[in-house]
């Protein structure tokens, strides 16, 4: 009951803010369907990261190239093993990876956000 209800409310939540995952969704709405197009959302969400940082390193002044790397370093760490800690209760079972990645997609979706602060 309980992995059924953390299921509803991560897709619920895919379904309203992740406009691709929700299109993948509504086109095959199979079980195994759902962690594709989580993948395919995840995937979208880290190629724009990865461009968006090359952006704001090439428009950071030199001294400060250094402290992005590191930042951006201790940010992947941070959210891999949030998101670890987020799939805990459900380790070994069905709903670890929804969790894991339904977290690294809400995670890497906000560090997005917070590297646009970066450019002009």
């Amino acid at each position: 009951m309980r992995v059924a209800l953390l299921m509803l409310l991560l897709l619920n939540l895919l379904m309203s803010q992740e406009p691709n995952f929700k299109k993948c969704y509504e086109n095959n709405p199979a079980t195994n369907n759902w962690m594709q197009c989580a993948y395919s959302e995840y995937d979208y969400w880290d190629k724009k990261l990865n461009s968006l940082y090359r952006q704001v390193k090439n428009k950071l002044p030199k001294e400060e190239i250094h402290n992005l790397v590191t930042a951006q370093r201790a940010w992947i760490k941070f959210r891999d093993t949030e998101c670890y800690l987020e799939a805990y209760e459900m380790r070994g079972g069905s709903a670890e990876k929804q969790l894991n990645i339904g977290c690294k997609i809400s995670m890497t979706e906000k560090r997005v956000k917070e590297l646009y602060s970066f450019l002009p």
